[in-house]
Formats: structure tokens, C-alpha cells, sequence
């Protein structure tokens, strides 16, 4: 039996340090992390296993924002 994971893409800024990420997320919890952060520098920690994506916006005028995402089984 063959499991597969659908796909999405989606094009945006980036600069990114360190090696490649293996993680699969569900794009509903990515976007909904996301939308708040539009606009934003964002820093994105990534954690092996199933350990949660944490993205951390810093303070723009008000309180910092952080979310964290926890990855699909594979």
C-alpha cells in the first residue's frame, strides 16, 4: 500500500538558513497561522519529529504573535 500526501504551492519572499525541511502540514493550519503574520518578517523554527513549526512575529505596534503548527504523520 502506497500512502501519498496531496500538494500545494504556494510563492513567496524568503531567506532561509540551515538545511532542508521534511516536515508535511496541512495548508488549512499553515494559512490560518499564517494570515495573522501577513505583512511581517517571520521566523519559522523548525523541529524534527513531530514536534510543532513554531512561526514568531515581533511586536508591530502592539503584542508579538506566535503560532505553532504540528505536522502530519507521514
Amino acid at each position: 500500500m502506497t500512502r501519498t500526501a496531496g500538494g500545494s504551492e504556494q510563492v513567496g519572499k524568503a531567506s532561509v538558513s540551515g538545511g532542508l525541511l521534511s516536515a508535511i502540514h496541512q495548508a488549512r493550519y499553515l494559512l490560518d497561522a499564517l494570515r495573522p503574520l501577513a505583512g511581517r518578517t517571520v521566523p519559522i523554527e523548525h523541529q524534527e519529529g513531530l514536534r510543532p513549526t513554531v512561526f514568531t512575529a515581533p511586536p508591530d505596534g502592539g503584542a508579538a504573535v506566535t503560532c505553532g503548527v504540528v505536522p502530519m504523520r507521514g
